[in-house]
């Protein structure tokens, strides 16, 4: 019971702060402080890798957003903010188990690639091996959990006050997001993908995956 309610009060502290973040965005906007593209930028990237995940979405529906902004947070795709390199190091320790030094002859500190959920380093093994290693942005999994669970709450909110866009069943498409987003963590799955996509290839010498 403690355990949920302390979820419950940081689900509703994260809620104020996506609502302080979008009014300000509001509020500089209207009183043209800044461009819209930039203010929602700068937005998405202080709402962190949930909110840069839609804006990746959105970076490819100019169909749904105009389409400066959507030129605006394609960057997002394989140029978001980075973490630090003290962070990407703890995630790799803690999840093999041993210094990073053991584990690498070579680890970088610049990734060659900053995305929504992930880093990329370019690595080399003990015996000389060159690895790319993906490191998730530390403590992600329930940032997104929650961040879901206020997506949904919003999407409900706008069906009770927006009766004509129930039909559109936006806290299903809620719902969605956060299954697709989860089980891109699972590195294991992408993994097992690669495995297989290697398998239906093993005829085609020009073609080599990792």
């Amino acid at each position: 019971m403690g355990r949920r309610t302390l979820e419950l009060g940081r689900t509703v502290l994260r809620a104020g702060f996506v609502a302080f973040v979008l009014a300000g965005v509001w509020f500089r906007v209207a009183l043209r402080r800044g461009s819209r593209e930039q203010e929602i930028y700068r937005a998405v990237v202080r709402l962190g890798p949930t909110a840069m995940k839609l804006a990746q979405v959105a970076s490819t529906r100019p169909d749904l957003v105009p389409a400066s902004v959507s030129r605006r947070l394609e960057s997002l795709q394989e140029a978001a903010p980075r973490f630090s390199f003290d962070e990407a190091r703890k995630v790799v320790e803690h999840e093999l188990g041993a210094p990073i030094d053991a584990l690498f002859r070579v680890f970088p500190e610049d990734p060659i690639a900053s995305a929504s959920l992930c880093q990329v380093y370019f690595a080399t093994l003990p015996d000389g091996s060159d690895v790319a290693v993906k490191v998730q942005r530390p403590g992600i999994e329930p940032k997104i959990v929650r961040d879901v669970r206020i997506l949904r709450a919003l999407a409900q909110l706008v069906a009770l006050l927006r009766p004509s866009l129930r039909n559109l069943r936006l806290a299903d498409a809620a719902a969605e997001f956060g299954r697709w987003t989860l089980r891109e963590l699972d590195f294991r799955l992408e993994g097992e993908n690669a495995d297989e996509f290697r398998r239906n290839f093993t005829a085609w010498p020009d073609i080599q995956l990792p």
